[in-house]
């Protein structure tokens, strides 16, 4: 069977996902990275018709979409299972991953990470109306995964699982900045898991560079 190849860069949430993914299941795999804010490589849209990242190769077949490269490295991989068996746990697992994609990443990454750490990284000024403009969706999104995720050590209850490897990506970004420091200081619930995850090979060994 030849190695799965990941398409993508390091920095990426999505693509640091998968590669928890890959970790925790114990597969070799191919990295090619690129930079999309230095542009895209030839041919990418083979890969991803909407051009965006990661995209994902293994024995001839392409994926796209985080959730369902997650999906297929979880059923076509040996390893630890890491969706809960519970119909109503596994059920939760996916609600992680839509409340990460539909409304915490927005809240998070795009309206207050990248506006306060990578655009001054790459020469520009904070807009500091996006982030007001942010700070409740942001401390709505904040306070559910921290109600999710309160009384159970993982998002699918007692095993770490994809809902959480979904996740850690965006809480790391948001840890590293004061904007999200203040908001993480309100949900111990969140903190104490980020703590616990940020304590796993597949999560420490993935820890992206920026700058």
């Amino acid at each position: 069977m030849a190695k799965p190849v990941l398409h993508g860069p390091a920095f990426s949430t999505y693509v640091r996902s998968v590669r928890i993914t890959l970790a925790e299941k114990g597969v070799d795999y191919e990295m090619r990275e690129f930079n999309f804010l230095e542009g895209w490589p030839d041919g990418y849209e083979s890969l991803h018709p909407f051009k965006k990242v990661p995209a994902f190769e293994h024995d001839g077949m392409k994926l796209y979409e985080t959730p369902a490269i997650m999906l297929y490295i979880n059923a076509g991989f040996g390893g630890p299972a890491l969706l809960p068996e519970d119909a109503a746990m596994r059920a939760k697992t996916l609600q992680t991953v839509n409340v990460i994609d539909n409304y915490a990443y927005d809240a998070l990454i795009t309206r207050t990470f990248i506006p306060r750490a990578v655009v001054p990284m790459l020469g520009g000024a904070t807009d500091e109306s996006v982030i007001e403009g942010a700070n409740s969706d942001a401390e709505r999104a904040i306070s559910v995964l921290d109600g999710m995720v309160s009384g159970q050590d993982y998002f699918g209850g007692t095993d770490a699982s994809l809902a959480d490897f979904h996740a850690v990506p965006v809480i790391h970004y948001t840890s590293q900045i004061s904007d999200g420091q203040t908001l993480l200081s309100k949900a111990p619930a969140l903190t104490a898991w980020f703590e616990r995850m940020s304590g796993r090979e597949s999560v420490s060994s993935t820890v992206p560079q920026l700058g």
